[in-house]
């Protein structure tokens, strides 16, 4: 089944840049704003200890698992991908190419999520090897151990709820920036990640989605559009 949808993927990617989308994208990306945020994370590691979860009960566990079923890729992007076949199938295209962008940005997200997530090679909390442990290639491009950094489930979900942000209304902008909370902190109690991985993975999301949505689209996010708050909307404006 999985490789039936990454079939269906490649064809919607190839969609994507037949319309000119992946290569918007690609051309909206600026390393320089990444690579800041990613010294910001760092500098934020000595938070990791105090950011700790023993395993959910009542409630809470059931935020968690919830957490972990909206931002796993494997689960969402299928479903995305089948809205965007059935746009095609009734002819819809405007909303089909709504979706193909939608499909197309986040997934490119994601890969360069798991571009650093080797690059950096960080062992996750589980191996008991402490915040600084990271290790070359071929342990972070072999073993699933060796890749905490960035959250992969917090940066699917963040891109997509920054998405959304933009293209629903106001209300909808307040709402959504909430949301990657709920995924951040299933992958710290679940001890896959460590602070600094959901934060940077949150950031990142909402970085290089908004800045596609601005320079390609053209969309002002508005006061409330960031997938990190208002907060993050400000400090994103002093960086270049």
């Amino acid at each position: 089944m999985k490789v039936f949808f990454a079939f269906l993927l490649l064809i919607v990617l190839y969609r994507g840049w037949k319309k000119g989308i992946v290569q918007g994208f690609l051309r909206s990306i600026r390393l320089s704003s990444i690579f800041l945020w990613l010294l910001v994370s760092i500098t934020l590691v000595f938070l990791d200890s105090y950011f700790t979860f023993s395993r959910a009960q009542g409630g809470l566990r059931y935020i968690s698992k919830f957490g972990n079923i909206v931002g796993d890729a494997d689960i969402v992007l299928p479903i995305l991908i089948s809205i965007v076949l059935l746009f095609i199938f009734f002819r819809s295209e405007s909303r089909e190419e709504l979706f193909i962008e939608l499909v197309c940005v986040i997934t490119l997200t994601t890969l360069l999520g798991d571009v650093f997530k080797v690059l950096v090679g960080r062992a996750r909390p589980y191996m008991g090897m402490g915040v600084f442990s990271f290790f070359n290639l071929s342990h972070s491009l072999f073993s699933n151990d060796f890749q905490s950094f960035p959250s992969g489930h917090v940066l699917f979900f963040s891109s997509l709820c920054t998405w959304f942000a933009f293209r629903l209304g106001w209300w909808f902008r307040f709402i959504l920036p909430l949301l990657p909370i709920v995924v951040a902190y299933n992958r710290l109690e679940s001890n896959n990640h460590y602070f600094s991985d959901v934060f940077f993975s949150w950031v990142l999301g909402y970085v290089i989605i908004a800045r596609y949505m601005k320079e390609v689209r053209g969309t002002e996010e508005g006061p409330l559009a960031s997938s990190a708050c208002v907060i993050l909307s400000f400090i994103r404006r002093l960086l270049p």
